[in-house]
Parts: C-alpha cells; sequence; structure tokens
C-alpha cells in the first residue's frame, strides 16, 4: 500500500530550507528524510513560509477573484458595524452585486459560495444580534429613589424629576403610577428629596396636580400614537395586499403568453436562422439557410416560410394532430437536426412540442421519402463534365482517371448473437462494424454509394458483391467512360484484374521495394487519393453515422447511410476546380 502522507509545519521546512541552501537539496534529504522534490518546492515557497505561522502545516484557500471589489465590500462592512447597524448575507451580496456594476464586473454573480468564501477571507463572521438586557431592579432604584433605594425615611420612588434647586417643577411619571387612587402624598408635612446633592421642596397640591395632568397627557399621546400607527398599518397592508394581486394577475397573464407562443411557435427554420450565435443553422443541419431553401425546392417543399404549402409529397405512416398540423420546412428541419447531431426523440419532441411517438413517425417517413428521391438520381455525370471540373494538378498527372474508390466502415453496437459478433467483427477496426464502398470524382463529389456489408468481408470481396461492376458497365455501354478510363485505389485493393475485365485501368499504388519512378507514382496517388478520404470524413460529419449505431436503428441504417452520403453533395465541396 501507498505510504501515509505526512505533512510538516512552516519552521521546519525553512529549517530544511535553510539547512538546503547552505549544504544543497540532497544533503538536506538525507539529513531530514523528506524528498529532495519537498526541498526544492519549500525553497521556492521560501518568502511564503516566512509569512506563515510557525505551526502552520499548509498554505490552502484560494486567492480572491475580485481583490479590489472584496476590499471595498470589507470596508462597507466595517462602516456598518462600526454605526451599529444589523447586516445579513444577503445584504452583503446585493451591496457586492452593486459594487461590481460600477467597477464592470460582468462576471461576478455574487452568490452564496462566493458570500462564504469572502467571510473567512477577510475574518469577518455574520451573527443574529443579540437581545438587551433586562433592566435590573437597581437600575430603577438608582434613579426614582432619593437614596438610590427604599429607606425608612422615603420608602416610595420620587413622583418627579427637578431640574433646578430654586423652582418647583412637575415631573412625569408613568400612567400607571399617576392614575392610583391609593397613592396619595404625606399630608403631615412637605416632601423633601435630595438629587445629586440638590435639595428641593414640592408642595403636596402641585404634586397631585401634576401627576393627574401629566397622566392625562400620557395616556392621550399613548392612545393617539397607537391608533394612528394602526391606521397606517392598516393602509399599507391593504395595499400590499391590491399589489399583490395585480402581480399575480400578471404572472397568470405572462403564463398563458408563454404557453401560447410555445404552442403556436415551436422551433422552426426561421428562429433557428435569426439566433444569436453565428453560423448556428449550419451548426445544427450541416447547411446554410440558402442551402436549406435549395433543398426544400428539391424536395418539393416550400422554399420560404410565406409560401403557402399547396403540395404534400408523401404522407407518413400514421397520421395525428402534431403531424398533420406541423408545416413540412419544420418537418424536414427535424429531420437534419437528427442527421447532423443525432438529438434524442426526447429533446426534439420537445424543440418542437410534440410527441416522441410523432418524431419517431416522422423520421422513418422521411427517411424513406429520401431515400426513394435521392436514390434515383444519376449521380455520376459524364466524363467531359468531370474533366472540365477537375483540379488542374489532378488533370496534369491522371487526365483520363475520373473515379477514386475506397471503404469506409461504421460502428455499431455488439450483435447479441455469436454468427452476428463473428461477421461484424472488423480486424481493422478492432470492434462490430458495417463496411461500404464509396466512389467519388476529383472534385469530391461522391458518385456512387454501396449497401453496407458486415465489417469481416474484404474490400476485394465487397468490390465484386456490390452493384458497382453492373454500373460500370452501363456507363461503359452509354459512354459516360471510354475503355482505357481509370479508377484510383488504394494499396491493397485488389481489384486489378476485375478492372481490366471491363476494359478500365486501375492506378493503385505499387507495394514494397519498388523502383524510382514506382515511388513518384505512389506519392502521386496518395496525394490525389485524399479527396475520396475527405469526401467520407464529411460525411461522418453526420453524428447519426459517425457514433456506435445502436441495434434498433439496424433496420433502416441502409437508407441512413445512402442519405447522408448524397446529402453531402449539397454542400460547398471541399476540392476546388
Amino acid at each position: 500500500m501507498p505510504p501515509k502522507r505526512k505533512s510538516y509545519p512552516a519552521d521546519y521546512k525553512l529549517q530544511v530550507v535553510k539547512y538546503a541552501a547552505e549544504n544543497g537539496n540532497r544533503a538536506a534529504e538525507r539529513e531530514f528524510g523528506v524528498s529532495e522534490k519537498l526541498v526544492r518546492d519549500w525553497r521556492k515557497t521560501e518568502v511564503t513560509l516566512t509569512l506563515m505561522k510557525k505551526t502552520q502545516k499548509a498554505n490552502r484557500g484560494l486567492k480572491a477573484r475580485w481583490p479590489e471589489l472584496e476590499e471595498r465590500v470589507r470596508g462597507w462592512v466595517l462602516e456598518q458595524r462600526a454605526a451599529g447597524r444589523r447586516l445579513s448575507t444577503v445584504q452583503l451580496r446585493l451591496h457586492a452585486l452593486v459594487v461590481a456594476k460600477e467597477m464592470s464586473l460582468n462576471d461576478f454573480s455574487g452568490g452564496s459560495s462566493w458570500c462564504y468564501r469572502f467571510l473567512q477571507r477577510s475574518r469577518l463572521a455574520i451573527r443574529a444580534q443579540t437581545a438587551l438586557r433586562q433592566k435590573t431592579t437597581a437600575d430603577f432604584t438608582a434613579k426614582h429613589f432619593v437614596d438610590g433605594r427604599p429607606t425608612p425615611a422615603h420608602p416610595d420612588p420620587l413622583p418627579a424629576l427637578i431640574d433646578d434647586c430654586s423652582k418647583s417643577q412637575t415631573v412625569s411619571v408613568s400612567p400607571r403610577e399617576g392614575l392610583r387612587d391609593d397613592r396619595k402624598p404625606d399630608s403631615a408635612e412637605n416632601i423633601r428629596c435630595d438629587l445629586q446633592g440638590d435639595s428641593i421642596v414640592i408642595k403636596e397640591e402641585m404634586v397631585a396636580e401634576s401627576i393627574m395632568e401629566e397622566s392625562a397627557v400620557v395616556i392621550k399621546m399613548e392612545c393617539t400614537d397607537d391608533q394612528s400607527q394602526t391606521e397606517e398599518t392598516q393602509v399599507e397592508l391593504e395595499r400590499l395586499k391590491t399589489l399583490l394581486a395585480l402581480k399575480e394577475k400578471e404572472n397568470d397573464l405572462l403564463r398563458e403568453k408563454i404557453q401560447t407562443h410555445q404552442a403556436l411557435y415551436p422551433l422552426t427554420p426561421e428562429t433557428v436562422n435569426n439566433s444569436s450565435v453565428p453560423n448556428y443553422f449550419k451548426y445544427c443541419t450541416g447547411f446554410t439557410y440558402d442551402e436549406f431553401n435549395e433543398l426544400c425546392r428539391f424536395f418539393s417543399l416550400p422554399d420560404n416560410e410565406a409560401v403557402p404549402q399547396t403540395h404534400i409529397p408523401f404522407t407518413c405512416d400514421e397520421l395525428n394532430k402534431h403531424i398533420r398540423h406541423m408545416p413540412l420546412r419544420q418537418q424536414f428541419l427535424l429531420v437534419l437536426l437528427k442527421l447532423r447531431q443525432n438529438f434524442d426523440l426526447e429533446e426534439l419532441a420537445f424543440k418542437f412540442q410534440i410527441d416522441m411517438q410523432s418524431v419517431r413517425t416522422l423520421f422513418s417517413s422521411w427517411i424513406d421519402f429520401m431515400y426513394d428521391r435521392l436514390g434515383n438520381l444519376s449521380v455520376w455525370p459524364h466524363r467531359d463534365i468531370i474533366a472540365e471540373n477537375m483540379p488542374d494538378n489532378y488533370k496534369a498527372e491522371f487526365p483520363t482517371t475520373f473515379a477514386i474508390l475506397n471503404c469506409t466502415e461504421i460502428k455499431i453496437e455488439k450483435p447479441s448473437s455469436l454468427l452476428g459478433q463473428s461477421q461484424t467483427c472488423s480486424n481493422r477496426k478492432s470492434t462490430n462494424t458495417l463496411k461500404s464502398l464509396i466512389a467519388c470524382d476529383p472534385h469530391g463529389s461522391i458518385m456512387f454509394v454501396s449497401t453496407l456489408y458486415t465489417g469481416s468481408i474484404s474490400d476485394q470481396e465487397l468490390f465484386r458483391r456490390c452493384e458497382i461492376k453492373d454500373l460500370l458497365k452501363g456507363l461503359l455501354q452509354c459512354g459516360h467512360l471510354k475503355r482505357g478510363d481509370g479508377l484510383m485505389v488504394e494499396k491493397g485493393f485488389l481489384i486489378e484484374k476485375d478492372v481490366k475485365e471491363l476494359g478500365l485501368q486501375l492506378n493503385i499504388p505499387p507495394f514494397a521495394h519498388m523502383p524510382v519512378p514506382d515511388v513518384q507514382i505512389a506519392k502521386k496517388i496518395a496525394k490525389h487519393k485524399v479527396h475520396v478520404e475527405r469526401a467520407i470524413a464529411n460525411v461522418k460529419k453526420f453524428k447519426i453515422v459517425s457514433g456506435r449505431i445502436p441495434n434498433y436503428m439496424l433496420e433502416n441504417i441502409n437508407q441512413i447511410w445512402l442519405v447522408v452520403c448524397m446529402l453531402s453533395n449539397f454542400q460547398q465541396h471541399s476540392i476546388q476546380a
């Protein structure tokens, strides 16, 4: 098991650093029993270790990301505390947001985690305000009795306060004391009191009158104040209730608008095109907005949102209210999103505000429709057209080679049957795959796509089984190709005999131990066969075929494969003429 980690205090580290400075790192390692790496690290942080406490073992904690902001907030907190004001974390965070806005810190959010770390870094703490202590009997006796406490001579508290020893003045008392009927002044003599060394004489009639008058005034003022406060509270409460009712009504209206907007205006090509994210439409679909409209025209769809939808080129297997009311342009956008980004059915259902079964039905129906439409295209042009659009360097070296062939594989999930596992096991990919043959012209456009075969099949066997030999015979008969024209393949494509039987030539890199001329030919072929590799790379940018294909998709994987291959021809060509 690994050794237990140790921690060392700062003073110990400084001893090691001092010894290492005098005798070297290796000597310090032997002397103190620590690794040389630790010695090097401690020497680099000598200044930090000097500033730390001697007993501190680590220098943890993140530094402040906004030190100037935190310094201002800390100063504000200290000012509020000096003024005796209570502070909460909410007030602190709100003030921090105000300061951040003044300092133009757009990346500051003022969250609770920042607040907690700020308090730790600033050595601050938010505590609840403690209650004031209850006044004791001594507080009252020292203030309201002649000698500071009840005495036999003066057992009762003073009824008034006196500010001058030469004048007689009434003292305000509490209402309870003023209304007591059983509390009467001494009728035998005048009341004398000493307060802070002053002797004051208060007459019996004046004391009684002052008690009654001040008690009445205090009671009247208290009643008036309580009544006014109650009225103000009621008015404020009614105002808040009215404001709350208005806000609730406003929220209900906003919820209705949101639901209406979602129901009537789900995701459309126009909303994606008007996104603030640059090139977001091409990211989602693989096409620009103009290319999308061209595709709509090709599939007999409205090429503009303002164009009425008068023609429906196909019908879905199952019609429901979602499919029936969903415009064809939005359906086509859904299919492209699935092909390009391979979104889950749940995500597409949420984006277009329909159920998952409708998404599944739409995708399956559209793939069949697009497969029929794209599969019937004649995508192998005449040899003169291919020669006219050849890149100049390609035409100079291979003027009569009109097609570049290569095989590619796509990964699939491991089949449950042993036979399926053995048939789809690829020696090249070391996993379960399906293999297809692709032919493109020198310009990078795909002219032929075979169906998918199991990954264990060889390139030679795939060439013989797919329909490309029949296609080449037909092209020779109709004049699209002539005898002697060439095909280009990579090394290991052992189809030279089959190609010669058709009357065509095969440009293939020579094998090992090549003479100098053959080396030059191999370099030229390797330079130009990259065109088909780029075409395959464009196809695999459709994420539905770039990842591992689940088993439930194998039912229509051939249709999907041909559709994405042919759709890549509608994109901008990777090779310019």
